[in-house]
């Protein structure tokens, strides 16, 4: 597996992406996901692999003496 600090990062793109290219061969996720209204909030980043999450930082605001949940 090739890893991704190899690439120089003046190498040409090796991106097969376009805007108006043909969407079942691109490499990208273009799925609609479905969103709801209200997103959960997890308590650790390890609940909440595969979607874009909230994660409360606890630590942060009790070191901070913030007593609001951040």
């Amino acid at each position: 597996m090739e890893s991704f600090l190899a690439n120089r990062p003046d190498a040409p793109s090796r991106c097969t992406y376009t805007v108006n290219g043909d969407k079942s061969k691109s490499p990208h996720n273009l799925g609609i996901r479905k969103k709801s209204l209200r997103q959960k909030v997890y308590n650790n980043v390890l609940e909440l692999i595969g979607d874009t999450p909230l994660v409360r930082v606890n630590r942060v605001g009790r070191d901070a003496g913030v007593k609001c949940n951040l």
